[in-house]
């Protein structure tokens, strides 16, 4: 997985969030693969940031190369 950054949020709960789901994304990442279930419709809340904004964007439809 690469290094990711995050702008400081606004408040130390955000960023316990933050971490939590950062903690939880190699389990997210086995359910993605084995699609227990038939599940689907897989989602990642991203920054997109720049030297002066960050855009929080849901990305979807996501897939991983074999």
């Amino acid at each position: 997985m690469g290094r990711c950054s995050v702008s400081r949020p606004a408040n130390p709960e955000m960023m316990a969030a933050i971490a939590k789901a950062r903690a939880a994304l190699p389990e997210f990442f086995a359910a993605m693969d084995s699609r227990v279930g038939g599940t689907k419709g897989f989602a990642l809340k991203v920054r997109i940031t720049n030297k002066a904004d960050v855009e929080p964007v849901w990305w979807n439809g996501l897939g991983r190369k074999a």
